[in-house]
């Protein structure tokens, strides 16, 4: 099948979906229902209009785990999705149009086996109505067909503050979170490794609405339409980013695969290979493309570019490319081929990429891409810094003579976006307790909120009694701005949450324990080795 076709029927086929979406039967929402259980969740399906909190973390040892959600559960499937969207068979819309708050806990060992059916996830379907935020999916496992995405199959709702790490795998839009949205995706990542055929994304598969402040790590496997971020766009990808390792066929691109959407001030970072239409940001396709680069090494066979494989009838601005590119035919430092595309003020580092042509833009020094005026003199919004700062007025800073250009929202993770990565830690001094502690990294807006967490381990062999726990918040001279004290939701967790002022740097978790008859019982109060930073403002 030609890569028309192949747009032509996913537009058809969209556009059907899109159409039976009409047929939605409302339900009456009803008021902050606990979920506490596999139970409670398993209970969600049956008032799709519900408003509900998550109230702990879900695992393996919580109450109906082996009969729901359970490699055993369903006769081997796994985890049946809430919310299921079955187009062609005559029956209602059934999505899920309520809200769903996960109040920043976890999801874990969520495990569907469901290779044949359509609208796989946690969440076949969230409807136009729906909300899902502030939810983690963790070590899960999930397989389906088409429209599958660990979080949910089919987004035409709200997805927000939200992740996933683990194995996602399917055949068509399937994507690391989320399958296909129609809705928006945002603050929301995705560390995973995720595999399919057509239309690949290790955050979203396909995506005909918004996708911001978001971002993708991991692996990325795939053969037609594999992205980093989002495998096929026609929607907008905006303040986003993918570390992830890409690898597939065609249209295979760090950030998108292919697809006719806007793509602006975001970049990748990740290895790109593939056969044809492989480019470090964008793959193939009529993209609008601004303010947005690619650091990523790319390796493929024709059509082949630093930025972009091939394009034809979009627009390319105020954009670079530093990464090596390497191909056989149609190669070029920022894009491998350009049918109708319009290319301005944008750029590609020759000695890096080992590409002196390009069938479109500037190539440039490493010297020069690493100079003010080189980007000043193309009228782009940069401004010069010191390095370890940004200048928010402008969407593009530099150090001069030391960095490339970098978007200035970017300090680590998108605005507004807490890093739900955990990280482990013994404490001090080493050899009592150790900590898992999320999230890593924040990077926040003053009087935003943040869920901090944490998990206790005893690592020695006596009875170990936890007091309290506290959070210590520091500045960037290590002076103790303000200290709180956390809730016991369990006798080895606790949680807060907790208010950015904006003067903080870094928070470490204070526990206060007494263990046995060690030293005589003597009551011992530990730090966390590790600073967990708190960036505010993300230097937008």
């Amino acid at each position: 099948m030609t890569r028309v076709s192949i747009f032509l029927t996913t537009v058809a086929f969209l556009t059907m979906v899109a159409l039976i979406a009409g047929m939605v039967s409302r339900v009456t929402p009803s008021q902050d229902l606990e979920i506490r259980t596999w139970y409670d969740l398993n209970a969600a399906r049956n008032n799709l209009g519900g408003s509900y909190l998550l109230m702990n973390d879900l695992d393996s040892t919580t109450a109906g785990y082996e009969e729901l959600a359970s490699s055993a559960a369903n006769g081997g499937k796994g985890w049946q999705p809430i919310g299921i969207f079955p187009p062609w068979a005559e029956t209602t819309f059934t999505g899920f149009m309520g809200t769903f708050d996960g109040q920043g806990y976890e999801i874990r060992n969520l495990f569907i086996n469901r290779p044949d059916e359509l609208a796989v996830g946690l969440f076949g379907e969230v409807g136009r109505e729906g909300v899902i935020k502030d939810i983690g999916v963790v070590n899960a496992t999930v397989t389906g067909n088409t429209f599958a995405g660990t979080l949910a199959g089919l987004n035409r709702g709200v997805v927000h503050n939200s992740y996933f790490t683990g194995d996602m795998a399917g055949d068509y839009f399937v994507g690391g979170l989320v399958g296909a949205n129609e809705g928006s995706v945002s603050n929301s990542d995705s560390n995973a490794n995720v595999t399919a055929d057509f239309a690949v994304g290790g955050l979203v598969g396909q995506n005909s609405g918004t996708v911001s402040s978001s971002y993708s790590t991991g692996s990325v496997t795939g053969s037609y339409n594999v992205g980093g971020l989002v495998g096929y766009d026609l929607g907008t990808v905006s303040t986003s980013y993918s570390t992830a390792s890409v690898t597939g066929n065609s249209s295979v691109g760090g950030l998108v695969g292919t697809g006719a959407g806007t793509v602006s001030n975001s970049y990748s970072t990740g290895s790109v290979t593939g056969n044809e239409s492989v480019g470090g940001l964008v793959g193939g396709g009529a993209h609008t493309v601004s303010d947005s680069y690619s650091t990523s090494s790319v390796t493929g066979n024709h059509t082949v570019g630093g930025l972009a494989g091939d394009t034809f009838d979009g627009t390319v601005s105020n954009s670079y490319s530093t990464g090596s590119v390497t191909g056989n035919s149609s190669v070029g430092g920022l894009v491998g081929e350009n049918v109708r595309t319009t290319m301005s003020k944008s750029f590609w580092d020759t000695e890096t990429s080992g590409q002196s042509t390009s069938a479109g833009g500037m190539g440039k020094t490493t010297a020069e891409m690493k100079k003010f005026a080189t980007f000043a003199g193309a009228a782009w919004s940069i401004a010069t810094v010191a390095p370890g700062e940004t200048n928010s007025t402008y969407i593009w800073n530099i150090v001069e003579d030391v960095t490339y250009p970098f978007l200035s929202w970017h300090s680590g993770c998108p605005q507004g976006h807490t890093s739900p990565t955990q990280t482990t830690t013994e404490t001090t001094p080493l050899g009592y307790l150790q900590l898992t502690v999320s999230p890593a990294r924040v990077c926040v807006a003053a009087g935003e909120q943040i869920k901090i967490r944490c998990y206790i381990y005893s690592l020695i062999d006596t009875i170990v009694d936890i007091k309290s726990v506290d959070v210590l918040v520091f500045d960037s001279y290590d002076t103790i701005l303000r200290q709180r004290r956390m809730t016991m939701n369990s006798p080895w967790s606790a949680y807060t949450t907790y208010t950015v002022v904006g003067d903080e740097a870094h928070y470490k978790i204070k526990v206060n324990f007494t263990a046995g008859a060690l030293k005589g019982g003597q009551k011992y109060s530990e730090y966390g080795v590790q600073a967990f930073p708190i960036v505010v403002n993300c230097n937008r």
